[in-house]
């Protein structure tokens, strides 16, 4: 019979964290009826770790790392398991080969019906965050996720990554872009930092986890491999 992530779940991981000598607690704010949170942040500690989730599933899953990895010292990284990008390849098999053809395809034709220079010129006026109408200008100083922008630059960037060669300087654009719109949404996420997103509801988060992460991280790894075959001409 097969397993889902269930609330009916929950006692049944903490109960295993709980034998194996975790400390558990929780924390959050009750309801202005007094009724528990939500929304509560689930933490497990031991010898110096420290383990936090959504629920007790996620929590009980970031205590199996540990258990695999068995690092010494809390130090950066030692959760990091070095190996194949296997998310990545699970998900293109399952999703993206007959969605990312489709896509390839009517790029190419809108990178050749589109003259390079306005796409690269647009491309800055969205990083320039002291131009008010430019998507970062708003997501940085007014910190509201516009995303009819957002869409508009993921497909800007999808243009001019089919000119081959790309010229070197404009990698370091690209990725300033997708690393700043990164930082400014994990930073959202993050229930300890101060920078928020207005308009960053459930309808855009949803998006965000089922379109949004995927494209930027697909930009991303085509970005690098222009790069790393740019590199390999020059020898």
């Amino acid at each position: 019979m097969p397993l889902g992530s269930n609330f009916n779940v929950w006692n049944t991981c903490l109960r295993i964290l709980r034998n194996r000598e975790y400390a558990i607690n929780v924390e959050g704010e009750l309801s202005e009826d007094g009724c528990w949170p939500t929304d509560a942040l689930w933490i497990a500690e031991k010898d110096g770790f420290r383990f936090t989730g959504d629920n007790p599933i996620e929590l009980l899953g970031l205590v199996g790392i540990y258990d695999h990895v068995r690092p010494n010292t809390d130090v950066d990284y030692w959760w990091l398991v070095d190996g194949e990008d296997i998310r990545r390849q699970v998900m293109r098999q399952a999703f993206n080969d007959a969605t990312y053809n489709e896509s390839r395809r009517k790029t190419l034709k809108i990178a050749r019906d589109q003259d390079i220079e306005t796409v690269w010129q647009r491309l800055l006026e969205s990083k320039n965050h002291d131009i008010e109408s430019s998507f970062c200008h708003q997501l940085f100083e007014t910190g509201y996720f516009n995303k009819g922008l957002f869409l508009a630059l993921c497909d800007d960037m999808d243009i001019v990554l089919e000119i081959d060669p790309i010229p070197s300087e404009n990698h370091k654009v690209l990725v300033w872009i997708i690393s700043c719109i990164f930082r400014c949404v994990f930073s959202h996420l993050d229930k300890v930092d101060l920078y928020k997103i207005e308009n960053f509801d459930v309808e855009v988060l949803e998006d965000w986890r089922a379109d949004y992460l995927e494209r930027l991280r697909n930009l991303l790894d085509r970005i690098f491999e222009v790069a790393v075959d740019g590199n390999k001409t020059k020898f």
